[in-house]
C-alpha cells in the first residue's frame, strides 16, 4: 500500500540563520583586525608611494597581513570553528530526524527508532567541506586586502580609496558567507532526507516547496509531483540546487518499508 503523509516536511531555516550569523561574526572579527591595522596601512602607503614594489616592501605588507591573521586566530581558533560546524550539523540532523519520524507517524501512526549507521561519515565529510569553505573565505578576504594595498602602492591610490575598497571587499565577503550558509544547510538537509528515506526503503518522494515568493518558477512547477531519488530532475533532488529550500515528502510503500534494518510488518507485530 502506498501512503503519502499529509504534513509538510519543515526546512531548518532556524539553523541556516544561525550558521549565517556565525559566519558574519567571523567576518566582523577579521575585518576588525584589518581596521586595527589601518594606521599601519596608511603609513605604509605614505612611505612607499609608487616606488614600493621591491622585496622589502613585500615583506612589510606580508607582516601587516600576518598581523591581521594572528589577531583573528587569537579570537577564533580553527578548533572552535570545527566545533561550531559540527554543532550546526547536529542541529540540522536533529531536526531532520524529527521531521522524518513525524512523517512516518503521520502516515503509519507508529514511532520509529533510527540507527543511522551512515551518520558519522556524513558528519565528518560535511565538517571537512565546510572547514575548507571557511578557510577559503578567510584566505580570499586577506589576499584581497593585500592586493588592494599592493595595487595602491603601484598606482598611487589614495588612502581613502584604499579604505573604501577594503570596505567593499568586506561586503563581498559578507555576501559569500550568506551564500555558504544557505547553500550548505539546504544541501545538508537534502542529503540527510535522502539518506534516511532510502535507508528505510523509500525510493520516491513528493516535491514540496516553501510556497512563498522566493520559490523559483522551475521549482514551483514541481509542487506535488512525485520523483524517484535515483532519477531526480535535471538540477537535482530537493535541497541540491543552489539556494533550494524545497523538501521531499516520502512516498511510503508499506510492502518495502524498512526501519533500522527491520521490515515494517515486524515492527508493527512488535
Amino acid at each position: 500500500m502506498i501512503i503519502i503523509p499529509k504534513r509538510k516536511w519543515l526546512f531548518p531555516i532556524t539553523y541556516e540563520k544561525a550558521y549565517m550569523k556565525y559566519l558574519m561574526t567571523l567576518i566582523k572579527i577579521i575585518h576588525l583586525a584589518v581596521k586595527n591595522r589601518m594606521p599601519l596601512i596608511r603609513n605604509y602607503l605614505l612611505q612607499h608611494g609608487i616606488h614600493g614594489d621591491d622585496d622589502t616592501t613585500d615583506d612589510e605588507l606580508d607582516a601587516i597581513i600576518a598581523g591581521v591573521i594572528a589577531e583573528y586566530r587569537l579570537k577564533i581558533a580553527k578548533e572552535a570553528i570545527q566545533a561550531k560546524i559540527r554543532q550546526i550539523f547536529d542541529q540540522v540532523n536533529g531536526m531532520n530526524s524529527e521531521e522524518f519520524q513525524a512523517e512516518l507517524h503521520d502516515a503509519l501512526g507508529i514511532d520509529i527508532f533510527e540507527s543511522d549507521p551512515w551518520l558519522d561519515k556524513m558528519r565528518n565529510l560535511w565538517a571537512q567541506q565546510n572547514s575548507q569553505l571557511i578557510t577559503n573565505m578567510e584566505d580570499t578576504y586577506t589576499n584581497r586586502v593585500a592586493d588592494i594595498v599592493s595595487n595602491a602602492v603601484r598606482n598611487g591610490t589614495s588612502y581613502s580609496d584604499v579604505a573604501s575598497q577594503i570596505e567593499d571587499a568586506t561586503g563581498v565577503n559578507e555576501r559569500r558567507a550568506q551564500l555558504i550558509a544557505r547553500d550548505q544547510v539546504s544541501t545538508l538537509n537534502g542529503q540527510l532526507t535522502r539518506a534516511r528515506q532510502m535507508e528505510a526503503g523509500i525510493s520516491q518522494y513528493k516535491w514540496s516547496t516553501s510556497k512563498d515568493s522566493r520559490v523559483r518558477p522551475l521549482h514551483a512547477a514541481r509542487e506535488g509531483i512525485i520523483y524517484s531519488w535515483s532519477d531526480p530532475p535535471r538540477d537535482g533532488n530537493p535541497g541540491e540546487p543552489i539556494h533550494c529550500r524545497c523538501t521531499a515528502i516520502p512516498v511510503i510503500d508499506t510492502d518495502t518499508l524498512v526501519i533500522g534494518g527491520i521490515p515494517k510488518d515486524i515492527i508493527e507485530r512488535g
